[in-house]
């Protein structure tokens, strides 16, 4: 691969003030690169700036690597106390998939990266069912592993999905409709690196048989939602959604039909923009601004560990097109376990179950968490979508 093809992607934040476009722009110019996409968001309400660049090498014989781009990059990042990434985008990110007996979104995303639209490599399949579950669905050379589950032996399973995780290098946890609530130490250990799929009915359908109940109160419209998990059930920082209209003609077994569809499709495209870098989680304040942009050539990214010039906040970019969203897309600041949570939270705790954040201190090639926030383990929430 010449220096010529090989091209990289830069994100970052900071506070917003004059001269960061130019800052960067003239730098990576200087450096000898040149910029094939820029996208860039300033949040007027939190006065934070966000920006994502696409750039190769001018000189293909320069000889220069990602290393003396990170280096000679540190410098104007410590100027704006900025919170960035750099990586080679040829460079794939490890995800583990989770799943339990419904396997339409497990199925989807391994046809999606079969033919190349998910550029990652899978470090392995988990369930809670047995292999036969899934019948003649071929996982080639993917290692799958039967992890069983009981109230009995929760904490030893979820102990086995740890060492898993670090010992596969992953990167990312994708919960394909992994039926089962992960306790807070879990939870707290993937804080950043793990995301989920439901319905949209939330919270106005939570428990059992969501399609049915929506079905009896005569809904116009069902959805599903993509989030980070956090501690706090079902409400992590919101990455994806998508909804479809339907009628009082629809039987429940229509809109679980319906219902899967919008599963599958919400589920990849969050995906694909964490491998794209296009996700970038904006502090504390609820905000989801929306840039459209064009995202044809499929970025090959491991995330890489979070350079920062300052105690800031964790970020990833995200392409967002226009998809109606339901209005169950809040977000607040999620302590790992340390809040004060529902009732309902409460008692998922004292039952021994919990949920997910997302990201893991410890996990080779995951971020630490300590430094969200000047130091803090509090983690960010909701997202600035560029």
């Amino acid at each position: 691969m010449t220096a010529r093809s090989e091209s990289y992607v830069l994100t970052l934040s900071c506070t917003d003030v004059p001269g960061i476009v130019a800052g960067v722009s003239s730098h990576l110019f200087e450096a000898g690169c040149n910029v094939l996409d820029a996208q860039q968001f300033s949040d007027t309400e939190t006065g934070r700036f966000f920006m994502r660049v696409v750039f190769n090498w001018v000189d293909a014989e320069a000889g220069r690597t990602t290393q003396d781009l990170k280096s000679s990059f540190a410098h104007l990042a410590q100027r704006f106390r900025m919170t960035w990434t750099l990586r080679a985008r040829r460079e794939r990110q490890r995800v583990m998939l989770l799943a339990s007996r419904f396997d339409h979104c497990l199925n989807d995303l391994l046809y999606r990266w079969r033919i190349g639209e998910l550029q990652m490599d899978i470090s392995a399949i988990v369930s809670n069912y047995s292999r036969s579950i899934y019948g003649s669905t071929d996982f080639g050379d993917i290692p799958f592993h039967y992890l069983p589950i009981s109230g009995d032996t929760k904490l030893e399973q979820e102990s086995e999905i740890w060492q898993l995780v670090t010992n596969t290098r992953t990167n990312l946890v994708v919960l394909a409709r992994y039926m089962q609530i992960l306790s807070n130490g879990l939870v707290t250990k993937l804080a950043g690196r793990c995301i989920n799929i439901h319905h949209s009915f939330l919270p106005g359908f939570k428990g059992a048989r969501p399609y049915h109940q929506a079905h009896e109160r005569g809904v116009k419209l069902i959805g599903a939602t993509s989030h980070f998990v956090t501690a706090d059930l079902d409400e992590g920082p919101i990455i994806e959604q998508d909804v479809e209209r339907i009628s009082h003609r629809d039987t429940p077994d229509d809109l679980v039909r319906k219902g899967r569809d919008i599963e599958r499709r919400v589920l990849a495209r969050s995906v694909r923009y964490i491998l794209e870098d296009r996700v970038i989680l904006n502090g504390k304040k609820p905000s989801y601004s929306q840039i459209d942009i064009d995202d044809s050539a499929g970025a090959k990214g491991t995330m890489p560990r979070l350079q920062s010039a300052a105690s800031g906040e964790f970020c990833h970019c995200h392409n967002a097109r226009d998809h109606p969203s339901p209005s169950t897309a809040s977000a607040a600041a999620y302590p790992n376990g340390s809040r004060v949570r529902s009732r309902r939270d409460q008692r998922l705790a004292s039952s021994g179950s919990g949920r997910v954040p997302s990201n893991s201190a410890g996990c080779p090639g995951v971020r630490d968490t300590s430094n969200w926030s000047n130091g803090s383990s509090e983690s960010p929430s909701p997202l600035a979508l560029i």
